[in-house]
């Protein structure tokens, strides 16, 4: 989740013998590697959660436009832990990591039968959707006296715990059930809370990331639980050209326009276009008719598109208002920050007559599912 709607995690730290550790970093560094030799069904797998989802559409009430924004409503009407609570939210990366990668927050607190005072430290170790290890986020030890800017349910917007349950990810009981509750937990020292972070940048895969906490003992035994975000897969295209200049056209005679793959938009009069979301980007376009103030007209064109010049893909002819599209094949998909090389080509006709001539260009991204892995392709 992003750090304008945060969540916890609540745990009660053992206190019988367990596998020995070294408090500090070290500590940290062995129960991580110990997590990485875990059964590989604690790993996560793609989108199997996505009934958990906290995202609603922007205020235009259609969510088919692609515009959403993550944890900014209450949870929908789907299946649910007891009392509300969800097992996951879903989240989307900054496109191009603007104005920098999302900054995902965490939240933990810990018990202890001996008092918090035995509690050593806690830590995240957060997995990609492929199992691999993507980062530790160190815990830091919220003092007591911080307790009251952890907000309560239902109240001030922004605070983590109002954020938490708005979310569906806390139940407002377990915040606010007098001595029992997590708010006067904090503040009394029956436990004690951990904040932490890691940046999501958008060249990390999508899918379900699992997120390991761990809370360890002054005695070097240590507790863990475990949660998942969905980070949603979504592209974003980006061009390096706002208008075609065909200049002269000659009756009957194919002229074209060639791109490159350098996506330069402030001077390369080289057509390029660039993916800047996070999944696989295709692509289609549609032409419309060229017309001229004395009813002349040029309504066949053709295209070609590829990610390097040995792997383009030509659409031959492609005639006005026809929606054309380029194949899914792994040399025309683009994946994170990759850029890609478009060709247009006009086709008049041989009474062409000469005048200046207009039209509309329209290029369209579309989604290619299971063909990148962040910035890789699979292979």
């Amino acid at each position: 989740m992003d750090s304008h709607a945060r969540g916890i995690q609540y745990l009660r730290a053992g206190d019988g013998r367990a596998q020995s550790s070294e408090g500090g970093d070290d500590a940290e560094t062995d129960d991580a590697e110990r997590l990485d030799r875990d059964d590989a069904s604690r790993r996560p797998s793609r989108h199997t959660h996505d009934d958990d989802m906290a995202v609603v559409p922007d205020r235009d009430g259609d969510p088919s436009d692609g515009v959403q924004k993550p944890c900014s409503g209450p949870p929908s009407g789907a299946p649910a832990q007891p009392e509300g609570v969800r097992h996951m939210i879903q989240v989307v990366p900054n496109l191009e990591d603007q104005p920098e990668p999302r900054r995902i927050e965490l939240w933990l607190a810990a018990d202890h039968a001996e008092g918090v005072d035995a509690i050593a430290g806690a830590f995240w170790a957060v997995y990609r959707p492929d199992g691999s290890k993507m980062t530790v986020a160190a815990g830091r030890r919220l003092p007591s006296e911080d307790c009251a800017a952890l907000g309560r349910a239902g109240g001030p917007a922004g605070s983590m715990f109002e954020a938490a349950v708005h979310t569906g990810q806390l139940s407002a009981r377990a915040v606010n059930a007098g001595a029992d509750g997590l708010l006067d937990r904090c503040r009394s020292g029956a436990a004690v809370f951990f904040s932490g972070a890691f940046a999501l940048g958008k060249d990390e895969p999508c899918g379900e990331y699992l997120v390991a906490g761990v809370a360890t003992s002054t005695g070097g035994v240590s507790a863990g639980l475990t949660t998942r975000i969905d980070v949603l897969c979504v592209f974003g295209m980006k061009l390096d050209f706002n208008s075609l200049d065909w200049g002269a056209v000659d009756p009957g005679s194919r002229k074209q326009i060639s791109g490159d793959a350098l996506f330069d938009p402030a001077g390369d009069v080289a057509p390029t276009l660039k993916n800047i979301g996070n999944d696989g980007m295709g692509l289609r376009l549609r032409f419309s008719a060229m017309v001229s103030a004395s009813r002349g007209s040029i309504d066949e064109f053709d295209s070609c598109f590829g990610r390097t010049d040995a792997m383009m893909q030509c659409v031959d002819p492609i005639r006005a208002g026809v929606l054309a599209s380029f194949d899914a094949d792994p040399r025309r998909v683009l994946c994170a920050g990759e850029p890609g090389r478009i060709d247009f080509a006009v086709r008049p006709g041989p009474v062409l007559i000469p005048d200046v001539y207009h039209g509309l260009l329209t290029v369209i991204g579309v989604h290619v599912p299971g063909e990148c892995a962040g910035d890789r392709h699979l292979r």
